[in-house]
């Protein structure tokens, strides 16, 4: 891949139809569009011009990020054996409880949501890091599809070539309210559900209107597709003390209700009963206490330090190198490049340019230096601070394949792209873009320091 146009066969008659149609080449002029209340307000800047990738190579994306999910959730059990006090150590997690439930459900369930954050290279994907939760980022973009398809300059193009073939995204909320119900389907017998199962939401504030509106268009998507498969299901939103969790033996209930599913938002919502209830294997929970381990970006650096042991076979080895750029734990010590071992210092000062430190457990883009992006000085001064530290992570640098795009007030401009790729469970919940302009930035790529959100477009013939 030499840029994102070559990810569909309508590319380069794609990136020529932007080139030479200024309309395109405008931010979106929202006061024109018509859109859902709840999107009104969106809180992140939307790239005008989507990108287009054939339907077969968003199923090879999807592969990819099942894959390294796939990777690291073997590591509590393969490398740590579950042990508490193992992951503990490594992890850092806070409370004894939790821990101890994640290795008491010796992996009964395991984390199921994730976005993948690849880089799209000349060379392939590469995957950055890994985020397992239900609060991540783009899962609303997807609403905004009309607005590409039908009202945005951009639409003229698809509605060209409407006859041939066809244009759609994957929405992510469908596909996980489907994911939600398959998993239903999957345990039903163990969980006591016959038809109708209840879903906890657990969160801790209430919500703005806008949030409420935004809410209520998930609930329906849920009852919706739910419904598809046959169940009945009943969302429970339980906030603070107005809807406590208890006990009945080993299961779980929010007021009269079995609780059969849980969504949680942080880990501050953890009670004591939803871990008895975890730990006894009588809940499907998505994005459990297992995510703060998943999450750990040193997952990364486990991965190459034990490919080539026991834990893991060849074909895994070879997912490894393929989808995994070289990473080391940030430590004195040697660390092994290309069979020779090397002072970790003096190879992160001569290859400065080819190398990221970042906090393991950072969020948002904070704690992120790019090393090609920084003065000696500056790179030095991160790494001593780093080094003081616990938890941080050398990367080898992967430079994203350009993408041109609308840019300031009307013009296009080359762009820097992460792809987040969705997955849930053995399911594909689409991909979306967050871009920089290349050489305009510090390198991080992330909504909370500036990037602009895109929307990923899938092609298919008719």
């Amino acid at each position: 891949m030499e840029n994102y146009y070559d990810l569909s066969c309508l590319g380069s008659e794609y990136l020529e139809f932007i080139k030479n149609n200024k309309e395109c080449q405008l931010p979106i002029d929202y006061s024109t569009v018509k859109m859902s209340e709840h999107l009104k307000n969106y809180h992140v800047p939307l790239q005008s011009v989507p990108i287009l990738m054939d339907k077969e190579l968003a199923d090879e994306f999807a592969q990819a990020s099942k894959k390294v999910l796939e990777l690291v959730s073997y590591i509590p059990e393969r490398i740590f054996g579950y042990d508490a006090e193992k992951l503990k150590s490594f992890y850092g997690y806070k409370r004894d409880d939790i821990v101890q439930a994640c290795a008491a459900s010796n992996g009964f369930y395991k984390p199921a949501i994730a976005r993948n954050d690849f880089i799209l290279t000349n060379t392939g994907l590469k995957a950055l890091e890994l985020n397992c939760s239900t609060t991540l980022g783009g899962w609303n973009l997807p609403f905004f599809f009309s607005m590409y398809r039908n009202e945005l300059p951009v639409s003229r193009f698809f509605e060209q070539h409407a006859d041939e073939y066809e244009f759609a995204v994957r929405n992510t909320i469908r596909c996980f309210a489907r994911f939600i119900a398959d998993e239903v389907t999957k345990y039903a017998h163990q969980l006591g559900i016959d038809g109708h199962f209840n879903m906890a939401m657990v969160g801790n504030e209430q919500l703005t209107d806008v949030a409420k509106q935004r809410e209520k268009l998930v609930f329906s998507v849920f009852e919706e597709e739910v419904a598809k498969k046959g169940l009945t299901g009943k969302i429970i939103p339980v906030i603070n003390e107005l809807t406590p969790l208890n006990l009945e033996g080993d299961v779980l209930y929010a007021g009269e209700h079995r609780v059969h599913v849980v969504i949680t938002t942080n880990a501050k919502n953890v009670c004591s009963e939803l871990l008895h209830a975890f730990s006894n294997n009588n809940l499907i929970w998505p994005d459990n206490p297992l995510c703060f381990a998943y999450n750990n970006k040193l997952n990364f650096a486990l991965l190459h330090e034990y490919k080539n042991s026991v834990h893991f076979s060849d074909a895994e080895r070879e997912a490894i190198d393929k989808y995994i750029p070289l990473c080391w734990e940030l430590k004195n010590a040697n660390i092994d490049v290309d069979g020779q071992s090397v002072p970790m210092s003096e190879y992160l000062r001569s290859e400065k340019d080819n190398l990221v430190i970042k906090d393991a457990t950072g969020k948002q883009g904070d704690d992120v230096f790019i090393g090609r992006t920084m003065t000696d000085e500056q790179w030095i001064a991160a790494i001593d601070t780093a080094l003081q530290q616990k938890s941080w992570l050398v990367q080898k640098f992967c430079e994203s394949v350009p993408f041109t795009a609308q840019s300031g007030d009307c013009g296009l401009k080359d762009y820097d792209i992460i792809l987040g790729t969705f997955t849930l469970g053995d399911g594909y919940g689409g991909t979306q873009s967050r871009m920089k302009e290349k050489g305009n930035s510090d390198g991080v790529i992330n909504a909370a320091k500036g990037a602009k959100e895109g929307m990923i477009i899938e092609v298919s013939k008719r």
